[in-house]
């Protein structure tokens, strides 16, 4: 379950920034995770919602938003969202492609307070 792994790197990367920054509560973590990432955001948060437990996290939202995949092709310069998986040229058929989105996962966003002052 690679979930519980992305959920403690979240957890890690969040708390840093908690300590870094000041933060005495963090009430919302937004992540975009892209598709190729295959995660299942119900696992992910379940883990996480366990791993926060205690910590100055408890209590705080993760908001997941999912990032398709887009492709761009290598013979002809199109980009296209791919769907079901097929990573071929929408506008030539070619197969020579790089994928330029949905591969990634970004902490997008925290809603936070410091010194009781409510950020985004």
């Amino acid at each position: 379950m690679h979930e519980l792994s992305i959920a403690q790197r979240i957890m890690e990367t969040v708390l840093e920034v908690v300590r870094q920054e000041g933060v005495t509560r963090v009430y919302s973590i937004n992540i975009d995770i892209g598709e190729l990432m295959a995660v299942d955001a119900e696992s992910l948060q379940f883990g996480f919602s366990v791993l926060i437990d205690g910590t100055v996290l408890a209590g705080a939202a993760l908001n997941i938003r999912t990032v398709p995949i887009k492709i761009r092709c290598n013979d002809c310069s199109a980009e296209s969202a791919v769907e079901q998986y097929r990573l071929t040229c929408s506008r030539c058929g070619g197969r020579n492609v790089a994928v330029i989105q949905g591969e990634d996962l970004l902490i997008s966003s925290l809603e936070v307070d410091t010194d009781g002052c409510h950020n985004t």
